[in-house]
């Protein structure tokens, strides 16, 4: 069951293990200053952080180890990448317990401003990426196979073609965007009927058949033709890419009911991701380090809103609840896609 919070400093951490390995996946709070910080209590070196000021109307943005420190991209938006170094920095190094903050104070790349409340989503790939051969295209991967995770970068070819992905299963899920150009997040998914479809992270589009081929356990399909495009020109990508993993991470789909909704994932979440298929809907995050009276309270990767008031997610021993009649979360007759990944025994 899920430890109660533990507070060090400004932060609050839930850790992910499975079966005695290293952490996948925690999610921790801290409180800006002003000042550089260090963000500790991650209980690993994260390779991919994804960040977000919970009460202050700013984008998110996420940072990994493959395009490095201060390299921000933007989940709500079409921008290309934005180094932040000769601002002050925002994500300026990955720590052995986590990660520090420079004083950048953009409203979207600062990671410290004074007043705002922020929360980091942190995930364990394979450290340094190695060069990947598997597919038409030679990517650079750094991968964490046994917790489904992986982080993926290319350069485009112009072309229908594949890439090397480094899980050795097929992915799931797996979000791209152009580090060089204006651009939507293309997301590909099998998880909605098990054929390839896809989606937009900065959107609310319903998702669309994909003509690519599906995932296998070596490579994924890209293409300079199909929605936003993932191989596009000379341009350079970056691919976080997602598989299940028995008891670690569950990615797939629920019909909303109107009321109250319970989705058994066979151990208790400490994040969901989620969107609505069928239609148009806003993506939802609930975490565990966002708690009010036992439930988390929705941010929308699309938006810059601070989170909701009135949308929760309760997080379950053996899944996750959700209640009311939202249509982003649990319409009835809805399709929702979602991604949940295992809290603290």
């Amino acid at each position: 069951r899920l430890c109660g919070f533990l507070r060090m400093s400004l932060v609050r951490k839930f850790a992910v293990s499975a079966g005695g390995e290293a952490p996948l996946f925690n999610a921790v709070t801290w409180s800006g200053t002003g000042s550089s910080q260090s963000i500790t209590g991650v209980g690993f070196q994260p390779d991919f952080v994804w960040a977000k000021a919970y009460n202050q109307v700013t984008g998110h943005s996420v940072y990994d180890v493959i395009r490095g420190v201060n390299k921000a991209i933007f989940p709500s938006a079409t921008a290309a990448e934005s180094d932040r170094s000769g601002v002050g920095g925002s994500l300026t190094s990955f720590d052995s317990d986590g990660f520090s903050v420079g004083t950048d104070s953009g409203t979207t790349t600062g990671l410290t401003n004074s007043g705002y409340n922020y929360v980091g989503w942190c995930w364990k790939a394979g450290g340094t990426a190695s060069s990947n051969t598997d597919g038409a295209i030679t990517s650079s991967v750094s991968a964490n196979s046994s917790g489904g995770f992986s982080v993926v970068s290319w350069t485009a070819t112009n072309s229908s073609s594949n890439v090397g992905h480094g899980l050795g299963v097929a992915p799931e899920l797996i979000l791209i965007k152009s580090r060089t150009s204006t651009s939507s997040w293309q997301v590909y998914t099998t998880g909605i009927d098990g054929s390839l479809d896809y989606l937009f992270l900065n959107n609310t589009n319903a998702k669309a058949n994909s003509g690519l081929s599906s995932p296998t356990s070596s490579v994924f399909s890209v293409s300079h033709t199909e929605g936003a495009g993932s191989n596009i020109g000379s341009n350079n990508y970056i691919a976080y890419a997602f598989s299940s993993v028995d008891g670690l991470i569950d990615i797939g789909v629920y019909t909303g009911n109107g009321t109250t909704k319970t989705v058994t994932t066979g151990f208790q979440p400490a994040i969901v991701l989620a969107k609505r298929t069928d239609t148009t809907g806003n993506w939802t995050i609930a975490d565990d380090a966002r708690v009010t009276s036992g439930s988390s309270h929705f941010l929308y990767p699309n938006l810059t809103n601070v989170q909701s008031v009135s949308a929760v997610t309760t997080m379950t021993s053996t899944g996750f609840e959700l209640s009311g009649s939202g249509g982003d979360y649990n319409a009835s007759g809805g399709t929702y896609l979602y991604m949940a990944i295992k809290g603290v025994d």
